[in-house]
Order: C-alpha cells, then sequence, then structure tokens
C-alpha cells in the first residue's frame, strides 16, 4: 500500500532521483530529548531571571532537562532544579560582573563551597571562554585554576564521579596540558547566523582537543533575534528562523555524537524593544515570558519524542529515502525509535532559513522525498514548529511521499494502531461484514 502525504504532492517518476537506503539502527527517543539543554542567568538580579520561580516554570513547560549557569546563587539554581526537576552544568570559575578575575586562584575555596551548595549537579564545567577578557596571563592562570578546582571535586566524595568538562578554549592547542584535567570536551559553536551544520564539524574538533578521551558537550550555540545588528561572527536571525534552526540544530548535533548541546539563552535578559543592544536578544523566550517560535517548536519537539523510563535496545529499521526534487545532499535524518516500539523518523532540509547579510527571511523550496518501508506501518506525521499534534493520520502503507521543508517533519511508524485507531478498523470491519450478511 502506498500514500501520498498532502494533496499537494503527486506520485512522480524516478526519473533522475537519488535514493538513500539501508538498514539503519535506530536510536532511543528519549535519549535525542535528553541532550537538549539551555544556559539560564540566575545570578544577575537585574536580569528577568531574578523571578526564579516563574523561570523554573518555563523551564518545566518547555521540557528542558538541563540548565548551564554559574554558581553564584545556588539557592536560585536549587529553585530550578526542584520546581522543574531540571540538571544543572554549573560553570566553576570566580564570580566578577567584568569578568576580570575569574581565574583568581585564591577564590577556589570560595568557588568549590558555592558548588557544593547546589543540589543537582550533572556536570562541573571549566572557565567560560578564559581568554576573552584581554588577561595576557590568562593562559598560565587558567591552568593553575583549572587545576585546582579539578584535583578539589576529584577529592570530594560528593562531586568525585560528576564528569568535569574542559573550559570552553577558543584556541585548546594553547593549554594542551589540561587534557589530563577534564573528563569531557567543550565547545561553543555558533553557527554564526547561518544553519545549524555551519561550524559544527570544526566546533566538535576543537571540542575534541580536550576531551581526555570522552565526548564532547556544546555548552554555548545558538542564535540572536536582534535583527539590526549585523556581525559576521555572531551575526543575528529572525525569531521566524531560529524557530525553524533550533529543532534542527538539537537534532544535527545529536547525529553528529555531541553528549549534549546547549542553547544560549532561555530569556531575553532584559526589555530592549529598540533593539539598542545585540545581548539582550538571544532568548527562546521574550523578556516577558511570552514564547517566540523557537521555544514553541522545541516544546512541541519534546512533548513528541519524550518517552522516560530504563534504558533498552532500538531496533533497527530497513527503509529507503529517494529524493525526487533538489539536492539529495540537502535532505537530512534522525531515526528514533520509544519504549513501545514505534519509530519516529525525523527529516529535514539542511537550507537557509534568513539571509544575515540583507536581514531577511528566506523560504527555500521545499524538495519531494519518497520514503519505502519494508513493511505496512500505521502512523501519522508531526510538524513541531506548527502543532504537538499529528497534522496528518494513515493506516496501513509502506510508501509515502513527503514535502521537505527548513522545518522538522516526523513520521510515526507503528506497526500497530493506537488503540482508538484499531477500535475504528474494527468497527469498519464490523460494519463490512453486517453489510455483506444483509446482501
Amino acid at each position: 500500500m502506498s500514500i501520498s502525504i498532502f494533496r499537494s504532492l503527486t506520485i512522480l517518476a524516478l526519473v533522475g532521483s537519488f535514493a538513500r537506503g539501508a538498514v539503519e539502527g535506530a536510536k532511543q527517543s528519549d535519549a535525542f530529548v535528553d541532550t537538549i539543554g539551555i544556559n539560564t542567568h540566575v545570578w544577575i538580579p537585574e536580569y528577568v531571571y531574578a523571578d526564579t520561580n516563574r523561570v523554573a516554570d518555563a523551564l518545566k513547560d518547555i521540557g528542558i532537562r538541563y540548565v548551564r549557569d554559574l554558581p553564584h546563587d545556588p539557592n536560585a539554581l536549587n529553585i530550578l532544579s526542584s520546581r522543574a526537576g531540571v540538571k544543572i552544568d554549573v560553570i566553576v570559575q570566580n564570580f566578577d560582573r567584568d569578568g576580570n578575575n575569574i581565574l583568581d586562584i585564591t577564590s577556589v575555596n570560595a568557588v568549590m563551597n558555592r558548588v557544593r551548595a547546589i543540589n543537582s549537579i550533572q556536570y562541573l564545567e571549566g572557565p567560560n571562554e578564559p581568554e576573552q577578557h584581554e588577561d595576557p596571563d590568562w593562559r598560565d592562570k587558567l591552568v593553575a585554576f583549572q587545576t585546582a578546582t579539578y584535583d578539589a571535586a576529584k577529592a570530594d566524595p560528593l562531586l568525585l564521579n560528576k564528569p568535569f568538562l574542559a573550559p570552553s578554549v577558543g584556541f585548546p592547542n594553547l593549554v594542551p596540558e589540561l587534557a589530563n584535567k577534564v573528563d569531557r570536551g567543550n565547545t561553543h559553536s555558533y553557527p554564526y547566523g547561518f544553519q545549524p551544520t555551519n561550524n559544527l564539524a570544526s566546533g566538535i574538533a576543537r571540542g575534541a582537543q580536550l576531551a581526555n578521551g570522552g565526548g564532547v558537550i556544546a555548552s554555548e550555540t545558538g542564535y540572536r533575534n536582534d535583527t539590526v545588528h549585523y556581525n559576521q561572527y555572531n551575526s543575528p536571525v529572525s525569531e521566524q528562523a531560529s524557530g525553524r534552526y533550533l529543532p534542527r540544530l538539537f537534532l544535527d548535533y545529536f547525529n553528529a555524537g555531541v553528549e549534549k548541546t546547549f542553547s544560549y539563552e532561555l530569556m531575553d535578559s532584559k526589555p530592549d524593544p529598540n533593539f539598542l543592544n545585540g545581548f539582550p536578544h538571544w532568548g527562546i523566550l521574550h523578556s516577558d515570558f511570552t514564547y517566540k517560535p523557537a521555544a514553541t517548536a522545541i516544546k512541541n519537539l519534546i512533548d513528541i519524542l519524550e518517552d522516560p523510563g530504563a534504558g533498552f535496545t532500538p531496533d533497527a529499521l530497513n527503509f529507503t529515502l529517494t529524493t525526487l526534487s533538489g539536492d539529495p545532499s540537502m535532505i537530512h535524518h534522525t531515526l528514533l525509535q520509544k519504549r513501545d516500539g514505534t519509530f519516529y523518523l525525523a527529516i529535514w532540509q539542511d537550507g537557509l532559513s534568513y539571509d544575515p547579510v540583507a536581514a531577511a527571511d528566506l523560504n527555500p523550496a521545499s524538495q519531494l522525498v519518497s520514503l519505502s518501508l519494508p513493511q505496512d506501518f500505521y502512523g501519522g506525521i508531526f510538524q513541531p514548529n506548527l502543532s504537538v499534534d499529528r497534522v496528518h493520520t494513515f493506516g496501513l502503507t509502506s510508501q509515502m511521499n513527503l514535502n521537505i521543508s527548513d522545518q522538522v517533519t516526523i513520521v510515526q511508524l507503528a506497526s500497530v494502531p493506537e488503540p482508538a485507531a484499531a477500535l475504528t478498523l474494527l468497527l469498519g470491519g464490523m460494519s463490512l461484514m453486517v453489510r455483506r450478511r444483509r446482501r
């Protein structure tokens, strides 16, 4: 059986098409959800993060499980963990609003005491972008500070088993000796206002230099929305574009093997309606806690794919994606599975959603992709940018055509129908039997 998804699609001859097919092992659906994290600034009292309860409620509503922040206000972080259930990646450094003394070796004991007061630590992390503070001695100070805090953590029964991330150093080759004082690599792999794959490979390679055999965490990445301040290194995109980019970013980073990906950041840090400053506009929420498109899309993505519970070994699926129009190299996908056996195949186009130089949204043409399956499946189509609910439901089918845009499309594939659908099918079959008997 076959089905064409959306009325605008038609069956096309496979002339000039490109097919990619193989047996592919799925990943746990919840394992993907568990890679999603976000940055906060609960330590800055004049920012909107000062309303800690409201911040926690927003995190819980979206479903994000990990937060990255400084240890300056352990009580605020403990409110986030108790109220929203989040775990903390705590940046182990001295607190200084100007960033001038973050590597003060005399502050190690005070910093570690604040860290110990935080209840739900997932990671410890070395100092944030230490070479950015115009200190000519930053390298030697960083080596001494990271060594002291790492050794203190490994001597503490409460912190011993918490992975200690490398500092987010732009040039890790300058501090090779730190490879023995970290458990994971760390990168700030911002896409510079372009599609999520931009700077991803180089960012992972940079983080791997200090990974010490462990994985790599992207402790900062993301998009800012002050579209009037162009910067070639961190150029802005529209709110609409970041809403399209961020679900793809989390999936692309997951595909690349990044252990955790922390978007920068949860909130626009303070009101700035006239875009006088670029910094306050990195959030997926506005400063008044209203949702930007990115927050809605991420919340829907998590709601669709979350599947908490004990670990399991996912199955493999033999399927073929055939590109019927456009560039096949632009089509990305992730195959996931939940514990009930249902597959979730996320597909998206790695296209530009925004031109940061011209400051204009882009709408790349959808590509027509044919999905062929080894057997008939029940299921539906999700589009997290539009809704948490299915935008289309189908009965038994083994082939479908899909319009793939720069927004994530998720194909749900179940070998048995959901109870409501099964009841409908059963009643339909009983009705057919009655009609046949009357004849």
